[in-house]
């Protein structure tokens, strides 16, 4: 009888788990799917907060020196080729691996470590890659996609990438590196608020130079949930900056008490995404002057 008593209220224990996950699935797929369509944030009209450029540092004159990352993108005019090198430079590096991190910040480190045969996951090519487009002169900016409920979601809540500053365009541009995936809406490159609008109005988005044969579809179905809140880390500023709708509460720290997920807390479209020149710390190596056609058809 003890026995029959104790199995049915393991049972009872297990079923309610079972409910709780789906409750939370539910809860999750709620909130990052079908709220946002139905009722998508609006952010202010006026610029509130200045977000400061990216500077370089001696560590960008360094990296383009030693590894000669000029030479890289001889023959390149646009910030696009130059981007599409270093991306393959970067990704020849090391093969992907996906359970071991490379736990640094600093690119000259993973790079002579995986000059030593070390391998990464793909999250580490964003480290390499960053300061190797500050380093030949191309504003950068890390950024934390983030699920509405970023603060006190257990996992799954954010989704790293780049925003760079394209200078042909003008506009600060998305730039995925685990893949060099980059999207654009006819020829025009988007940034991330640019992304997340094509997709709640249903405008066509496609991958540019899609060399990994990544389906555009799943692409944006796997990126959606966690265009909610965007974290802007300038390269060589110490400060990160959350671009919060105002109707959202989104606490600065993980579950209230956690790791700080930024500083500075954002709510204007035009304080995010500004103009931007780089503020040099160090005298750097002018880019080589050369001729050529831009890629992606202009894009």
């Amino acid at each position: 009888m003890l026995a029959l008593l104790m199995e049915m209220t393991i049972m009872i224990i297990l079923i309610c788990v079972l409910v709780f996950a789906l409750m939370l699935y539910a809860l999750g797929f709620w909130s990052t799917h079908i709220y946002p369509a139905i009722c998508p944030f609006r952010y202010q009209s006026s610029p509130d907060v200045y977000i400061p450029e990216a500077r370089k540092t001696s560590l960008h004159a360094t990296m383009a020196s030693q590894y000669q990352l000029y030479k890289l993108i001889d023959g390149t005019v646009s910030d696009v080729e130059k981007i599409q090198s270093l991306t393959a430079w970067v990704h020849q590096l090391w093969l992907p691996h996906s359970s071991n991190s490379a736990r640094s910040e600093n690119p000259l480190v993973i790079i002579s470590r995986a000059q030593k045969g070390e391998q990464f996951s793909r999250k580490d090519y964003s480290t390499v890659l960053v300061h190797a487009l500050m380093a030949i002169d191309i504003p950068t900016r890390k950024i934390t996609l983030c699920t509405r409920d970023c603060a006190y979601r257990p996992t799954r809540s954010q989704y790293n990438g780049i925003e760079y500053f394209d200078r042909d365009h003008g506009k600060w541009v998305w730039l995925d590196e685990q893949y060099g995936v980059r999207l654009v809406q006819g020829h025009e490159p988007l940034n991330v608020m640019e992304i997340k609008d094509a997709i709640l109005n249903h405008h066509v988005i496609d991958i540019c130079k899609n060399h990994h044969n990544i389906d555009t579809e799943q692409y944006l179905a796997q990126l959606t949930p966690f265009l909610d809140v965007l974290i802007a880390q300038p390269m060589g500023q110490n400060r990160s900056f959350a671009l919060v709708p105002p109707q959202l509460k989104f606490g600065k720290k993980k579950w209230g008490v956690g790791r700080k997920l930024y500083d500075v807390r954002c709510h204007s479209l035009i304080s995010f995404y500004p103009g931007q020149t780089i503020k040099k710390s160090v005298v750097s190596q002018p880019a080589p002057r050369s001729t050529g056609q831009n890629s992606c058809e202009g894009a």
